[in-house]
């Protein structure tokens, strides 16, 4: 079977997981130990009493995640098969993806006997492989690339990729826990062998609907033959690595999911945006047609204005002042039927993967029609063929894209549903909006010069405000002013509700978080990530009308504005320093601040150009770390529950509401009633919504974000042992709900990032551990010495370069992985 033929085959395969199943001709999916049509060690693994537990058929369909076989080829995204396509559904919100978790376990199950949890049954047992596409990649063309395994879960080995393990609480299953993130939007295969060994200390086997797969003999179900093809490449593949194929009792195919994909496609409109307002035209001209759907004239984006200059501080010679800057914001703030709440992003331009399905596999007479209508855009169906394998093309063909309406030859529009995802990165512009910023800056008289800025973003529940406390210490003996604008649903962005306002608070986390609607809770990370980048293209507006060679503004000190440049006398420019979510909203914009969307290296330096990045207590994997953080754990819980369980909400009513105890404190009462195995069963609950909440936030998430950093960008992290807001790691055995890369460390770990207990004079990747101080310390100023030598190294980091330590005894070394 050629690529092309199974490409096309998966689409029929996979477009319905379930539905087709159901559908297919059961003596065909079939087989005894005494078929004469199997191998005799496909039939030696058809006698095994303990089997894979895989399905293809009926009310039992069963397939682990992850698989290509729960996919949509014809929209590129996960295909769960789930009832219900609410998003508050985390099922639903899973299949928005356009891959897999990068961070993940990996979950196999087994039906008959349980597993034996030995290490010698386990070593051995499961192998993994990355891998180009196989849709795209002749076999022939393959080099798999192994990933390393280890077997003890309780002491992580750093060399290692993944452990794996049985575990007492599910000895029915095969668990594989990733020590490291998966590289984004990429392939991999995995296999389980018959080492693996049941409870009598026999070899596992598999079922009847995986030996149609596994058998040499061509499957006679043709919409089954490109599942085939898929199942015996990659025990192909995997026998290159040394598994012996006849021993596999499982293998499959999946693609992770995209990083930062949607966050650079929407800088990549930004930078078109900037050429159209920087010739005299609009913003308009770069969000067009469907990517502008309420036709938005945005005259007078990015655009900033100072409202009020305060009097400097005789103190520490610092002024602050207040003004506004105008923005595109992609989120829905309606209140109507709390779509606020409900609706993410969507996109401003057609999937290119439904395009590419469509030209495919569809009638003669769309593929003629689609064909026309995308050499009127300036491209071609060639074009996006080839964007399949060619970076260039693709950028080529998301431009064309960007606000198009594709039609099929009926009239009805491709790919209405607009989901936003690597295949349509560029998200529609729902409104403009003029926010108000806070910027601190050294009085005129101690710095006469004009000076580079330092873009702060805060932490979840806080607001812009919280410069004011932090500016003494960042500005103290350097030229740099410092500036910040509140997160969405943060501060002075709120969304007013009558007479209430929807915003984030320490009471109300859950606006910005929004853990009942997963993809507007990673698409308010996205907007926290973009509105960054706004604010740095605002300021490169700002200098180019600073330093205009024709028309020079003058440095006015009513006028702050009017003092900044990019680049200083020193030769220091625009840096980026965040606390908590600030720090992780941070990570994400340095990912995609420097990496380049033009030709033009002079525009990139003026609009875009990050020198250097701070991040003081960041955390990744946030679908896992949340369930181990004292501060947001109960809540996740809580929250969870209530969704799921009406016993939980019912208890609620009874305990808890009449006399408005909060939430946290309910979960806490309703837990103590429970027996130890009823709570064993509520945190199958909790890992199923953790597996789904990273599986939908991944693409966002900073754990797969931060080696997207451009190496020549320095970036520094801070931390504090025994956080309690965001946990310095999760602890298997002790953390119900556990990740391996959960936490702030493993970031550390995985960078890597260097240790720093001494000064440094140039700093490329460093991380500080803070022996005490607390989450906020960076903040709030307790305890007192944490916070000065916190702000003494972000100082002279931030302001000139190098990290410099005067209270080495509040620091100690990073433990090891």
């Amino acid at each position: 079977m050629t690529i092309r033929t199974m490409q096309n085959c998966l689409k029929l395969l996979i477009a319905a997981p379930v539905i087709w199943l159901a559908a297919c001709d059961n003596a065909n999916l079939s087989g005894t130990a005494t078929s004469p049509n199997y191998e005799e060690y496909i039939q030696e693994a058809l006698r095994a009493e303990t089997k894979i537990k895989f399905q293809l058929q009926g009310a039992n369909a069963a397939v682990d995640p992850p698989s290509f076989l729960l996919v949509d080829t014809t929209t590129g995204r996960l295909n769960l098969p789930t009832s219900d396509p609410s998003l508050n559904n985390p099922f639903a919100a899973i299949n928005t993806g356009d891959g897999w978790g990068n961070t993940t376990p990996i979950i196999i199950n087994f039906e008959g006997k349980p597993l034996d949890g030995a290490p010698a049954s386990i070593v051995n047992s499961f192998h993994m492989i990355k891998i180009d596409d196989p849709l795209t990649t002749p076999p022939e063309e393959q080099v798999p690339q192994p990933l390393t395994p280890s077997y003890d879960p309780s002491t992580l080995d750093p060399d290692a990729d993944f452990v794996v393990f049985v575990s007492p609480t599910a000895p029915d299953s095969l668990t594989v826990l990733l020590t490291k993130p998966l590289d984004p939007s990429s392939n991999y295969m995995f296999a389980i062998t018959d080492q693996l060994k049941d409870g009598d200390n026999n070899p596992v086997g598999f079922t009847d609907s995986y030996a149609v797969l596994k058998t040499r003999d061509p499957v006679k179900v043709e919409s089954l033959q490109p599942a085939q093809q898929i199942i015996q490449l990659a025990d192909e593949l995997l026998s290159r690595v040394g598994v012996n194929s006849e021993r596999i009792v499982y293998s499959t195919w999946f693609t992770t999911s995209s990083a930062g994909d949607v966050t650079y496609g929407t800088k990549g409109i930004t930078g078109e945006a900037i050429v159209q307002i920087s010739e005299g035209g609009s913003a308009a001209d770069a969000w067009r047609g469907t990517a502008n759907p309420k036709n938005l004239d945005l005259t007078g984006l990015y655009n900033m204005e100072t409202v009020e200059v305060g009097d400097p501080d005789p103190d520490d010679n610092i002024q602050f002042s207040t003004g506004t800057i105008s923005i595109p914001v992609f989120l829905n703030q309606e209140v109507e039927n709390s779509a606020w709440m409900k609706t993410p992003w969507a996109a401003g331009m057609p999937s290119i993967a439904v395009l590419l399905n469509a030209l495919n596999t569809g009638s003669t007479a769309d593929q003629q029609t689609l064909s026309r209508q995308l050499i009127e855009l300036d491209t071609s169906a060639e074009e996006v063929k080839a964007a399949q394998t060619d970076p260039a093309a693709q950028a080529r063909v998301v431009r064309a894209l960007v606000g198009a309406k594709l039609t099929l030859a009926d009239g009805s529009q491709l790919d209405p549903d607009r989901v936003i995802n690597k295949f349509a990165p560029v998200p529609q512009v729902r409104y403009q909006k003029t926010i108000p910023y806070l910027m601190a800056i050294p009085d005129i008289a101690t710095c006469p010069e004009r000076m580079p800025v330092i873009i702060y973003a805060h932490g979840i529940t806080l607001s812009k405000t919280t410069l004011l406390f932090l500016a003494p210490g960042l500005i103290r003996g350097n030229c740099v002013a410092v500036i910040a604008i509140d997160l969405p649903l943060h501060g002075d962005r709120f969304i007013q509700d009558g007479d209430k306002k929807i915003v984030t608070t320490p009471e109300n986390p859950g606006v910005f978080l929004n853990l009942q609607y997963l993809p507007v809770g990673r698409d308010n990370l996205r907007q926290a990530i973009v509105d960054q980048l706004s604010l740095r293209v605002g300021l490169g507006f700002q200098v180019s009308l600073n330093l205009d060679n024709d028309n020079p503004r003058d440095i006015d000190s009513l006028n702050p504005l009017t003092r900044l440049t990019t680049v200083g006398p020193l030769g220091n420019g625009v840096a980026f320093v965040g606390h908590s979510l600030g720090a992780m909203v941070g990570i994400g914009y340095s990912a995609i601040s420097n990496r380049p969307v033009s030709e033009n290296p002079a525009s990139e330096i003026l609009f875009f150009n990050n020198t250097r990045s701070l991040f003081a207590n960041p955390g990744g994997d946030i679908g896992y770390f949340l369930t181990g953080s004292s501060r947001f754990g109960n809540f996740l819980r809580d929250g969870v529950l209530d969704g799921q369980s009406a016993a939980y909400r019912a208890y609620k009513a009874q305990n808890c509401t009449p006399d408005n105890i909060s939430g946290e404190m309910c979960f806490e009462m309703f837990w103590a009633t429970l027996t130890p195995e009823q709570q064993a069963a509520i945190n199958v609950v909790f890992n199923q919504f953790a597996f789904a909440a990273q599986t939908v936030l991944s693409p966002a998430d900073p754990v797969n974000l931060i080696e997207q950093i451009p190496s020549d960008t320095p970036a520094f992290m801070m931390m504090v042992r025994d956080d309690t807001t965001i946990p310095n790691r999760l602890t298997l055995g002790q953390d119900a709900v556990y990740s391996a890369v959960a936490g702030t460390l493993p970031m550390i770990w995985n960078t890597p990032l260097m240790q720093r207990t001494s000064s440094v004079i140039n700093p490329s990747r460093d991380a500080a551990l803070f022996r005490e101080g607390e989450h906020g310390s960076f903040i709030e100023g307790n305890p007192e010495a944490v916070t000065t030598e916190m702000h003494t190294q972000a100082n002279s980091y931030l302001g000139l370069g190098p990290i410099t330590v005067t209270a080495p005894e509040l620091l100690e070394k990073i433990p090891q992985q």
